[in-house]
């Protein structure tokens, strides 16, 4: 890692990997994982830039994938925009978070690309996310999961405003076939307490 001042403002890069790990952290378990973490930021008193926070994973041979997010917040005007990008995160990645949600069953085969935004300005966010799943499979000897591999399209758009988060779309779809969109779509409006 790097802590540097570039044109006068403070610049941090980073990058922390983790080889051929195998160990177990309460519910979480890895065999033969390596991941990546990098970072690379400027922050001064008036804004904060993220170049690039990424996360990166495998197992065994297989490629690395991951998610990575960038955007900058202006402290002056309480606003920021930032993106995330997933890329080719597979079960390997997912499986020591996912599998201890899903016992008895766990997740066979995964791969998930996507991307998503998030705006904020004062104290109003809204943000989107769509995502692809495919090859979704799980052994599950209860029998609940399908056996089947499956394909899903996943989109979200909400917004956070006075305490109230209204969500605008949320659909979860398998392939369309001749006879029916195969959607689940659900929008709705919930009111926290104020603070």
């Amino acid at each position: 890692g790097l802590v540097a001042r570039d044109h006068g403002q403070p610049r941090a890069t980073l990058t922390v990997a983790l080889d051929t790990f195998t160990g177990r952290y309460r519910d979480y378990e890895f065999a033969n994982h390596e991941l990546r973490l990098g970072f690379d930021g400027e922050y001064n008193d008036k804004s904060l830039t993220l170049r690039r926070a990424q996360l990166l994973a495998r197992q065994g041979a297989e490629s690395f994938g991951g998610v990575e997010i960038n955007g900058r917040f202006d402290r002056q005007l309480s606003q920021g925009d930032f993106t995330v990008r997933v890329e080719n995160l597979s079960e390997s990645g997912l499986g020591p978070f996912v599998n201890p949600l899903l016992a008895p069953a766990h997740l066979l085969s995964a791969l998930v690309d996507g991307k998503g935004s998030l705006r904020m300005t004062n104290a109003v966010a809204a943000m989107t996310f769509e995502a692809e799943l495919k090859s979704l499979r799980f052994d599950d000897p209860q029998g609940w999961l399908p056996k089947v591999p499956l394909n899903l399209q996943v989109q979200l758009a909400a917004g956070y405003q006075s305490n109230q988060l209204q969500l605008t779309e949320a659909t979860l779809a398998l392939p369309t076939t001749p006879r029916a969109r195969n959607a689940l779509v659900a929008q709705g409006h919930l009111d926290f307490p104020p603070r």
